[in-house]
């Protein structure tokens, strides 16, 4: 159960940085498409509120996923493709952080 567990939370981590690159694309691609038309874009407040809760959830649930793992591998099981998903789900939205900390006094 715990192996599940540990795999679903690491999937999340890492769909969470993908998810923030499809609401980047939307945006810029919706963006000419409302300019045109002398309107807001409807797209940019979601990906606002993305932004900064998107790397909260992802990093969150890496390092449940990661805990997940490591309690899987005290009981005896294979966990590595588990662990390796967590990590770089970790990796991943701490570069996330990282660039919103560089572009926040842009």
């Amino acid at each position: 159960m715990r192996n599940k567990k540990s795999l679903v939370f690491s999937l999340i981590s890492i769909l969470s940085p993908v998810s923030l690159v499809i609401f980047l694309l939307i945006t810029l691609i919706s963006d000419k498409y409302f300019l045109n038309r002398y309107q807001t874009n409807i797209f940019i407040e979601p990906f606002m509120f993305f932004l900064i809760t998107g790397w909260i959830i992802g990093l969150g649930t890496g390092i449940a996923g990661l805990v997940f793992s490591i309690m899987q591998k005290k009981e005896c099981g294979k966990t590595s493709r588990s662990v390796s998903i967590s990590i770089l789900g970790i990796v991943l939205n701490l570069l996330w952080l990282s660039g919103i900390v560089l572009a926040f006094p842009a």
